[in-house]
């Protein structure tokens, strides 16, 4: 398939908006270590266990399963909703990643005479449909997440004394946030696509299956050029604010399940540890 079957990435985008927006990556990645950082102090205060590096195979296996698998989170009745907005999650990190390889990675392979672009024919068509449904998965896994909140009120998720739980921005901020940014990312997200095909008129759209329809609403609306790039800039906004909750609210669990799924005791649950000197000792 031709080569013109694609989008221009980064299309309608002033340059000034690129830079700043890479600008703003560098400060993120500063809070991200500095985040690692403080959780590396706090975990180091924890007793070494020389055992929770053995059986390397094993517990790549099972943190596949129960982290990258969601083995645990699947079994509860209303598992399908978490595993839903994290396999779209997922999905459209590794979208954002094929986007990135396309363009800046493609600029600097060319460099040395390294051609790598493939976001062009079948695949792009596929693309978009995968992206499409990863944002419409997102959008009705956090919503039904909000309506398990809000309607059942299940007592494993009801918020501890007030009096225990810690006066900071992770417990101001509890899950409503994080989870309003996923949403309102995957909505512009959406938006954006549409707001493009309404401006570019391509030819084939079939695949884009939201985004056509939006484009359509988006047009009726007499939707233009800088429709399109103020929407971008609200998109890459909401984008790095969501960036931010992962190191700094509760979506960092996103990071510290693996880890401590990985890094489980393999023992039977409830064997305890045998006291050395049990004469001597207090």
């Amino acid at each position: 398939m031709n080569e013109h079957i694609t989008r221009p990435i980064l299309w309608n985008v002033p340059v000034a908006f690129v830079v700043i927006m890479y600008a703003l990556l560098v400060a993120l990645f500063a809070g991200f270590a500095y985040a690692v950082w403080n959780w590396y102090r706090v975990v180091a205060l924890g007793q070494a266990d020389d055992s929770r590096f053995d059986q390397i195979f094993r517990r790549a296996i099972l943190t596949l399963r129960d982290a990258f698998g969601q083995g645990v989170v699947i079994r509860e009745s209303w598992g399908w909703m978490h595993y839903a907005f994290y396999v779209a999650f997922v999905g459209l990190f590794l979208g954002t990643t094929i986007v990135l390889i396309n363009s800046d990675v493609r600029e600097i392979a060319g460099l040395v005479g390294i051609p790598v672009y493939f976001y062009y024919g079948y695949f792009y068509l596929v693309f978009k449909a995968a992206m499409d449904t990863f944002f419409l998965m997102l959008i009705m896994g956090v919503l039904a997440e909000f309506a398990r909140r809000a309607v059942r009120h299940p007592v494993l998720l009801s918020p501890p004394p007030a009096e225990k739980v810690k006066n900071n921005l992770e417990n101001n901020l509890g899950y409503w946030f994080p989870m309003s940014m996923m949403v309102l990312v995957a909505i512009t997200g959406l938006m954006l696509e549409g707001a493009r095909i309404n401006a570019q008129h391509p030819d084939f759209t079939e695949w884009a299956y939201v985004g056509r329809q939006l484009a359509r609403i988006e047009g009726g609306i007499g939707a233009g050029l800088m429709y399109h790039r103020v929407l971008w800039i609200v998109h890459v906004i909401l984008v790095y604010v969501l960036l931010f909750c992962f190191p700094f609210t509760k979506l960092r669990h996103l990071f510290f399940a693996p880890t401590n799924l990985f890094f489980r005791g393999m023992k039977p649950r409830g064997r305890l540890a045998p006291i050395k000197d049990f004469e001597n000792a207090e």
